[in-house]
């Protein structure tokens, strides 16, 4: 297992929730505050793998088919 796949998520999910305060204080105190876990988010971002690569269309993991009855129709 890679370290993106344990971190991944969670920092990026951090991050998005976090960035409007880190901003409002870099602009108050220092503008280099949290400069390193801004990194790790945009490394794990720009490293992620789509889930869609990792499980394979028609997996039994996929989300294809989700909601449909044997017919084919929504339910």
């Amino acid at each position: 297992m890679r370290s993106n796949d344990l971190l991944g998520n969670s920092t990026r999910q951090l991050w998005e929730k976090v960035v409007p305060m880190i901003r409002e204080a870099r602009e108050r105190f220092d503008p280099r505050l949290y400069e390193n876990f801004e990194y790790l988010y945009d490394e794990v971002t720009r490293r992620a793998v789509p889930v869609q690569s990792v499980l394979g269309v028609g997996s039994p993991f996929s989300m294809s088919g989700v909601g449909q009855s044997s017919t084919g129709q929504g339910e």
